[in-house]
């Protein structure tokens, strides 16, 4: 099943703080673009220039403007993640809940594991190797461990409200709305998310130019060969990098480079010079003997 292609792209943000009579208040405004390639999907409602969803406590307004790019405006970072959430569920549902089916390592139950992925989430070139890669990732809790990080080396907090208020959203949507769009309308694997849903689909794409890369080798990686008979394990050596071997390379690699076109000492001519009468240029004579290549002899000192 081919899957349409989606870019959201975060164009600017707006946070405006106000203090009046102790009365603290934070509006939050978020433009998105959404392009894709189904027809009208960018334009989903814009008939209906202004939206104010809510639910459960959380509430946005979403403003359409021309060729339905949604403005969020909202009172927190939740509200904010709600609104975002809502707006790009009802552009592309179907999208986001494809990714969502492959962060959680499930593309192979419900399309086989033969079948390739659309190949924006990771490099894999069949379901059963992002299967395998992602279901790694949630087994190891490298999310969970992640999320667990203080700020600043973890999300701050501002953060995770977002991504908490983006599940909301967008389950608040799911459970108001009617699909309509062929690629996923009826399907059982269009379902509620969660933060840490969002939270892996935000690891993904941050390691796409990475480990993402390389998903069917690290799927395809196989131990090494048991030792041959006879030979006792305890007897094979590691076969690790030499210190002295790598230092040399090292040095290899970063020495200066000669250019071709300058002369080398191999290439330059030996320095001529004269050592006195009879001797032939750039060669060294002694008394008595005859200077190599000149065809004559020296004449032999005088005793004085």
């Amino acid at each position: 099943m081919v899957q349409p292609a989606v870019l959201i792209r975060p164009l600017g943000g707006i946070l405006h703080l106000r203090t009046r009579l102790k009365h603290l208040a934070l509006t939050g405004a978020v433009l998105a673009v959404v392009t894709a390639s189904l027809p009208g999907a960018a334009a989903a409602d814009s008939g209906d220039r202004d939206r104010h969803p809510s639910d459960r406590g959380l509430s946005a307004v979403i403003r359409y403007t021309e060729y339905g790019i949604p403005h969020i405006v909202a009172k927190d970072y939740a509200n904010l993640g709600f609104g975002t959430g809502w707006a790009q569920a009802a552009d592309q549902v179907c999208v986001l809940a494809d990714g969502f089916l492959t962060v959680n390592g499930e593309r192979s139950r419900y399309f086989g594991p033969d079948a390739a992925p659309d190949g924006s989430l990771s490099s894999a070139t069949t379901n059963l190797s992002s299967d395998l890669y992602f279901r790694g990732v949630k087994d190891a809790g490298t999310v969970e461990d992640l999320l667990g990080t203080p700020a600043p080396a973890g999300p701050s907090r501002d953060l995770k409200e977002l991504m908490r208020g983006w599940a909301a959203g967008y389950n608040a949507w799911l459970r108001k709305n009617r699909i309509t769009d062929p690629a996923c309308a009826g399907a059982d694997w269009v379902r509620p998310v969660t933060a840490l849903d969002v939270a892996r689909r935000g690891f993904a794409v941050s390691v796409l130019g990475g480990q993402g890369k390389a998903v069917d080798g690290i799927t395809a990686a196989r131990p090494p060969p048991p030792p041959p008979a006879g030979r006792p394990l305890g007897r094979l050596r590691p076969r690790g990098p030499r210190p002295a071997r790598t230092a040399e390379a090292a040095r290899e690699l970063f020495a200066p480079r000669t250019p071709p076109w300058a002369p080398t000492p191999s290439r330059s001519p030996a320095p001529r010079r004269r050592t006195g009468a009879g001797c032939s240029w750039g060669t060294r004579t002694t008394p008595g003997r005859a200077a190599a290549g000149s065809g004559s002899r020296s004449r032999p000192s005088r005793a004085s």
